[in-house]
């Protein structure tokens, strides 16, 4: 399955040309190289469960993440895809492929809330009020903890979002 920004990309949302194709397998892989292309395994356990889709390739097909999951794919591994204030520019874009339903049938499937209280404060972030609105919906039955938008930033004295129960140690600068 190839995810992430490479995804990103084929829905024409990645500012950035491809210099690195990025494939989620089910157990880790050292990344390979491919002429001038770098190939980057990112692992994923419960690989089975994301939402694809065929894409044509001047070559034949591909499965590819939808935008729904390329979305909680970029919120999952904001490394891969630039950084947070990359992957927020990059949701202001693949928003406009969103279906809502569809995003909201992808969070049940997702193996963590974490990445769901991210993504939909993104879409706040991004102005995508349809699928902000959705994944709210899908956040509010549940009893969620507090969990710092980025875990490895200082938190203490933070604002807290009430509708995606995170607290926002982070600001974003979207392009």
């Amino acid at each position: 399955h190839e995810h992430v920004h490479s995804a990103a990309a084929l829905y024409g949302v990645s500012p950035q040309a491809a210099q690195e194709f990025q494939v989620v397998v089910p157990r880790a892989m050292r990344p390979i190289r491919a002429g001038r292309l770098r190939i980057r395994f990112l692992m994923r356990s419960d690989i089975s469960s994301a939402a694809t889709v065929e894409r044509p390739t001047p070559t034949g097909k591909m499965v590819v993440s939808t935008p729904e999951q390329t979305a909680l794919d970029l919120v999952q591994y904001p490394h891969a895809a630039g950084g947070w204030d990359n992957v927020a520019s990059v949701l202001a874009d693949l928003a406009q492929q969103f279906d809502p339903e569809v995003l909201a049938r992808t969070a049940d499937k997702a193996a963590h809330p974490r990445p769901i209280q991210r993504l939909g404060h993104l879409l706040d972030v991004v102005h995508a009020e349809a699928s902000a609105r959705a994944l709210a919906d899908w956040v509010a039955p549940r009893a969620l903890p507090y969990v710092p938008f980025e875990p490895s930033a200082p938190s203490a004295g933070a604002p807290r979002d009430q509708r995606w129960h995170l607290i926002l140690n982070r600001a974003f600068e979207v392009e």
